[in-house]
C-alpha cells in the first residue's frame, strides 16, 4: 500500500506538468501496477539460471529469490517529430508523452541489480520486460543522488529514443527539469547535471532535424 500511495504521488505531480487528462489513462490504478510488478518479480526469479544470471545483473543464480522491488518510475517519451518542431523558449512539458510503462528497480539488499517493467495494456497492468541492469543501475544512481534533496518518488524517466538520450525528470519551482542519465558530448550533457527542460531539449533540436528517422 505504501508504494501504491507513493506512485500516486508521482503521477499526481507529473500530471501537474503534462496535464491530468494525459496521465489518467496510462497510469491509473497504481495498486494494480504494484501487484503486477510483484507477479513479474516472481516470474523473473524463475527465469534466472546459471547461464544468464550475470547478463541479467545478478551475482548468483539464487539472488533473485531474495530480491525486492524498489521505488518505481513512470516513463515519458519525446517523439522525434515533436522535437523537430520545438521552438526554444516554448513549453517543454508539452513534448512529454506518457508511454504507460512503469519500471521497478529490482533490489538485493539496498543495491539495484536489475529492473522489470510493467505496462498498462487493455485496461490492466501486465509485465513487459526484464533486465537492463546497467541502465537501471545508472538511472537509479542518478535519481537517488537527486533524491537527497527531495523524495526519490518525485522523479520520473524522460526518454528521447530517436537520439538515444535519457533523463531523470522532476518538477522544480521554475518548471520541468531534466538530468541526463549519461554523459553525451553531442549535446554537452554531463550525467547528473540538472538543467531546465527547455535548454536540454533545445540543444537536441538540430540533431533531430538532421536525423534520418530510424532507431539509433
Amino acid at each position: 500500500m505504501r508504494r501504491a500511495l507513493t506512485l500516486g504521488l508521482i503521477l499526481a505531480a507529473v500530471a501537474a506538468t503534462v496535464g491530468a487528462q494525459q496521465m489518467e489513462t496510462p497510469y491509473r490504478d497504481p495498486e494494480g501496477a504494484e501487484e503486477a510488478a510483484r507477479r513479474a518479480l516472481r516470474t523473473f526469479a524463475l527465469l534466472v539460471n546459471e547461464g544468464n544470471y550475470e547478463e541479467l545483473g545478478f551475482e548468483s543464480p539464487s539472488e533473485p529469490r531474495s530480491a525486492t522491488l524498489g521505488e518505481p518510475y513512470g516513463e515519458f517519451m519525446v517523439r522525434l517529430d515533436r522535437l523537430v518542431e520545438y521552438q526554444p523558449g516554448g513549453d517543454a512539458s508539452e513534448l512529454l508523452n506518457a508511454t504507460g510503462r512503469l519500471t521497478y528497480p529490482v533490489l538485493v539488499g539496498e543495491r539495484t541489480r536489475s529492473s522489470l517493467t510493467v505496462t498498462m495494456r487493455e485496461g490492466s497492468w501486465t509485465s513487459e520486460s526484464f533486465g537492463a541492469p546497467s541502465y537501471s543501475r545508472r538511472f537509479t544512481e542518478v535519481r537517488d543522488r537527486l533524491g537527497r534533496e527531495r523524495p526519490s518518488s518525485e522523479y520520473f524517466e524522460v526518454r528521447v529514443p530517436a537520439l538515444n538520450v535519457s533523463f531523470v525528470g522532476e518538477l522544480g519551482e521554475s518548471g520541468l527539469l531534466l538530468t541526463p542519465v549519461f554523459d553525451d558530448p553531442r549535446f554537452g550533457f554531463e550525467s547528473g547535471g540538472t538543467q531546465p527542460a527547455d535548454r536540454a531539449l533545445s540543444s537536441m533540436v538540430a540533431a533531430a532535424r538532421e536525423h534520418n528517422g530510424l532507431p539509433t
